[in-house]
């Protein structure tokens, strides 16, 4: 249990790491297939913070699923920890996904599918340990959670961003 925050860094680094150039580099393919879709605006945005504070957004949520997974240990609310990892799980399916419909590879690709791997074991070794009802519900509660606190972390980042330029303007002389 105590693994998944790591587990979850690796795959978010991979996307700091990879995410801008990748977005640079495919600009004109992912403007021909997404333009008339909603998930231009969110690529567009990914454009817009920096790497400063991109890695932000990733502190914060490795906070959550640290403390998530300190407070499941804790309390042996393993119904609870395995809602959590389904929601990671679901994420990684949708970089999955975007490979598949992109036939292009995309940054998390390497890591959605090697960490797939270990959140199946985890399902698989707790399929008898578990609610299932419970852990739909904790499921929905966190990819809920997600996309509120996703969008909390993108106005955090781009007035994190504002205050960097700001900062950085302030001590170019001393």
């Amino acid at each position: 249990m105590s693994l998944f925050p790591a587990v979850f860094m690796i795959h978010e680094l991979e996307e700091l790491i990879m995410l801008k150039p990748w977005l640079v580099s495919n600009k004109t393919m992912l403007e021909q297939r997404l333009m008339k879709r909603r998930l231009y605006k969110v690529i567009q945005l990914h454009t817009k913070i920096s790497e400063s504070a991109r890695a932000l957004i990733i502190a914060e949520e490795f906070l959550m699923v640290s403390t998530i997974t300190l407070l499941s240990i804790n309390t042996r609310s393993y119904n609870l920890w395995l809602g959590l990892v389904l929601a990671f799980q679901i994420h990684l399916f949708i970089h999955i996904l975007q490979f598949i419909i992109l036939r292009v590879y995309i940054p998390a690709l390497i890591t959605s599918l090697l960490c797939s791997i270990y959140t199946f074991i985890i399902l698989s070794d707790c399929r008898d340990c578990f609610q299932f009802e419970t852990v739909a519900v904790y499921t929905f509660l966190f990819l809920c959670a997600l996309v509120i606190n996703l969008a909390g972390c993108f106005k955090m980042a781009i007035a994190f961003d504002h205050w960097l330029i700001k900062y950085s303007s302030d001590n170019d002389g001393k």
